[in-house]
């Protein structure tokens, strides 16, 4: 006789959104593809990001699209760029293109960068002191 857990499977529980306060580039490209398009990241969390077009463009991603990201390719936020594999979850329609991205593969030294910047954007945003007169 087989033991079945009563966990609830459909809990989602979602990460902590930091919203920015300088925009951050993206190089996106949908997997296995060459054509580049580039994006500016309005939040993210620990498991994926929310990210806009720069200009005016059609970028053809589709819920469930898998994109190739470079974060801050230039290096002008974080030490080094974050690649980064992820997912489309999130394309609202008639907003101009915004996508939300789980990210779901990652080299061990992209993830230590992601997680390093997110403590750091959580850090700063507690020691600011509009964040500390709104949460009082």
């Amino acid at each position: 006789m087989s033991r079945r857990s009563t966990f609830e499977v459909d809990t989602y529980v979602r990460a902590k959104r930091i919203d920015l306060k300088r925009a951050v580039r993206i190089e996106a490209k949908t997997l296995g593809t060459r054509i580049e398009y580039h994006m500016a990241m309005a939040n993210f969390s620990r498991s994926g990001l929310y990210m806009t077009s720069v200009r005016p463009q059609h970028i053809p991603y589709q819920i469930n699209t898998l994109i190739e990201l470079t974060v801050d390719p230039a290096g002008e936020v974080l030490e080094h760029p974050v690649r980064c594999l992820g997912k489309v979850v999130r394309a609202p329609q008639g907003e101009g293109p915004q996508f939300g991205v789980q990210l779901i593969m990652m080299e061990s030294r992209d993830e230590a960068e992601w997680a390093k910047a997110i403590v750091a954007l959580e850090r700063a945003q507690s020691q600011d002191p509009e964040f500390l007169i709104s949460a009082a």
